[in-house]
């Protein structure tokens, strides 16, 4: 490390450079991933129930879009004189 990275990283950030540094057996590593899975994913599991809940009220709220079919416009016969005489 030079000087400039010396003063630039605290007490704190040089435990964890050193920490990162050391050297994991791959059956400790893979514990590590693991486990960082499982919090990721009971994290995603929450957030989807949250989600469900959600769109569930505004479901039943009337707030959704779901099913709405868009009216179509009916042709008037001024429209339709246009687009059959072009003018």
């Amino acid at each position: 490390m030079s000087k400039a990275e010396t003063i630039l990283t605290t007490p704190k950030e040089e435990e964890d450079i050193n920490k990162d540094s050391e050297q994991l057996s791959p059956l400790q590593e893979a514990k590590q991933i693991l486990e960082q899975i499982k919090k990721e994913k009971e994290a995603l599991s929450i957030e989807n129930k949250r989600r469900e809940e959600i769109n569930a009220k505004d479901m039943l709220s009337g707030r959704a879009y779901a099913g709405n079919a868009v009216a179509k416009k009916e042709e008037t016969p001024a429209e339709y004189r246009k687009r059959l005489l072009g003018y």
